[in-house]
């Protein structure tokens, strides 16, 4: 399994490291790593204290790690050899699901079935058609390098 801190790294990188509540580019409230306030479940009044206050650097890494925990769950729902997977794979996927959200990942149907079937080119291609690749920039090109680096692992097998 890939290391914790290395999915850390990568995701703030990727969503940013803030303890005061801001608009990310979708227009979500958003807190600490890519925490989505407004669809976290929080009360008015919760939601009001952060927004005040923001939060603890403990907190935030906290939710960061919860959100990596859902996501590497979600993930070996997906695939059954997520496990299995290269570092480079798992990192790329845990990177893209965090980013996405659970219902967003499983809108890729046509890359999910891609990698099950190791055809990373086609993996590859479905995250270049999509939205999601035009919207993230840098990130998507950073974790679509990561998917096609399996393809150099699997001909050296």
């Amino acid at each position: 399994m890939v290391h914790l801190d290395t999915i850390r790294k990568m995701l703030i990188r990727h969503e940013g490291f803030r303890l005061k509540p801001y608009r990310c580019s979708a227009g979500k409230l958003t807190v600490g790593v890519g925490k989505n306030l407004d669809a976290s479940g929080f009360t008015e009044p919760e939601l009001q204290k952060i927004q005040t206050n923001g939060i603890t650097e403990k907190q935030a890494y906290e939710w960061l790690d919860e959100g990596i925990a859902e996501s590497i769950h979600d993930l070996r729902d997906v695939f059954s050899e997520f496990d299995q997977f290269s570092d480079s794979l798992q990192l790329a996927f845990i990177d893209m699901r965090f980013n996405l959200g659970r219902a967003g990942f499983l809108k890729f149907k046509k890359l999910i079935e891609a990698i099950r079937n190791n055809d990373f080119i086609t993996a590859a291609t479905e995250m270049q058609q999509s939205r999601w690749f035009s919207q993230v920039g840098n990130r998507a090109k950073e974790v679509q390098t990561l998917v096609l680096h399996n393809m150099k692992l699997n001909t050296k097998e």
